[in-house]
């Protein structure tokens, strides 16, 4: 599991606040029986005012449409 977060969000303490909310939202909405995966996060800059206003509710949410909407496209990007 793996979380990416651009210095363009804020200073090292934003960017690690929205790192482990997304990895907490994340491992709490995803099963982590079956096949072994790698997973990586892209966090773009919506996901801080996400975070900001809604808190781990709102990262779970998000995670949640990410998972249900079937995935990344053939690009690599979610939809």
């Amino acid at each position: 599991m793996g979380v990416s977060v651009s210095k363009k969000l804020g200073d090292s303490v934003t960017r690690n606040r929205i790192k482990r909310v997304l990895k907490e939202a994340f491992w709490s909405s995803v099963d982590r029986g079956g096949a072994e995966q790698d997973f990586v996060l892209v966090a773009r800059a919506s996901v801080g005012q996400v975070i900001e206003d809604r808190g781990l509710e709102g990262a779970i949410q998000c995670v949640e449409e990410l998972t249900d909407s079937g995935g990344p496209d053939e690009d690599g990007r979610s939809t």
